[in-house]
């Protein structure tokens, strides 16, 4: 199952996210995991509903578990067992896993071969400064303390050995990311004239299809429910979209998006919308939460 949530905004009313404040626990998953979590994953758990954070994590995991068929998840083992190995060799007035060296130290393990300059590099660019060279077969990363601190930075000596590094360290969150692609969508509010309507756009791109005799089609299914500042539920709405396009209507469909307006009434108020919808193709779901205010 996946979340996804994301919000407009209109001059007719005072619209505002529906954010909730990060529990300490899970404040503390979301800053562990800032080395492999993508930015959709970000945005996602920030903005779902509360209930939904611990399935999230439980997920988040499970997905970047190499071998499912065995009760230890040894990509998490090994990530947090580097985090506790650079807060022991790195923490110079921060947590070592916060450090460059950290960040290295957690994406690419332990480096090879690993040579230390603590009074300076002779001759080179950093003979002065207390200078590491952590070398990953022929491949070698530079950090330098420049402050004295103890707190070494990652520096390169070309534009070149940049771009290797960028990649080498990109290889490896790569392997910890999502497979899939998030089933993403827009959920807005509009009121003006004296007219009151919630707008979904989805994106065609997003939308699976089944392939039949007769072309391409699917069913969304959509959800909405609308509760007051007491928790009342004052309004909802169900009903499936079936959508059908032959070929040749699916690709002019490339670059545009499927719009529902529903036409709702609401006094003045401050409202909490739920909102669920089901791509029956793959059985794919997303939630969004809203809060505003008329």
């Amino acid at each position: 199952m996946f979340f996804v949530l994301l919000f407009g905004f209109f001059h007719a009313c005072s619209l505002s996210p529906f954010k909730t404040k990060l529990s300490s626990e899970h404040s503390e998953f979301f800053s562990k995991v800032r080395y492999i979590i993508t930015p959709e994953e970000k945005k996602i758990f920030k903005e779902i509903p509360v209930k939904e954070r611990d399935a999230f994590i439980e997920e988040f995991w499970k997905r970047r578990d190499p071998d499912p068929d065995t009760e230890e998840n040894e990509l998490k083992d090994r990530y947090f067992s580097r985090i506790e190995e650079s807060n022991r060799l790195f923490t110079a007035g921060k947590p070592g896993w916060l450090t460059d060296r950290g960040e290295v130290y957690i994406l690419l393990g332990p480096p090879t071969q690993w040579d230390k300059y603590p009074m300076g590099r002779v001759p080179g660019a950093y003979q002065t400064r207390p200078t590491e060279i952590w070398y990953y077969g022929l491949f070698p990363i530079i950090f330098v303390d420049y402050q004295g601190t103890g707190d070494y930075v990652r520096v390169e000596d070309n534009v070149i050995h940049l771009h290797e590094l960028n990649r080498a360290m990109e290889a490896a969150r790569q392997t910890l990311q999502y497979e899939e692609e998030f089933f993403d969508y827009s959920i807005s509010f509009e009121g003006k004239d004296g007219e009151q309507e919630f707008v979904v756009k989805i994106p065609y791109r997003n939308i699976w299809f089944k392939g039949t005799k007769g072309g391409n089609e699917t069913v969304l299914g959509l959800s909405l429910e609308v509760s007051d500042s007491e928790t009342q539920v004052v309004w909802d709405f169900n009903q499936d979209f079936h959508l059908k396009f032959s070929d040749e209507e699916l690709e002019e469909k490339a670059g545009k998006t499927f719009i529902v307006r529903i036409p709702v009434k609401l006094e003045k108020g401050k409202y909490h919308l739920d909102m669920t919808l089901t791509n029956k193709t793959g059985n794919t779901e997303s939630k969004k939460s809203l809060v505003f205010e008329i």
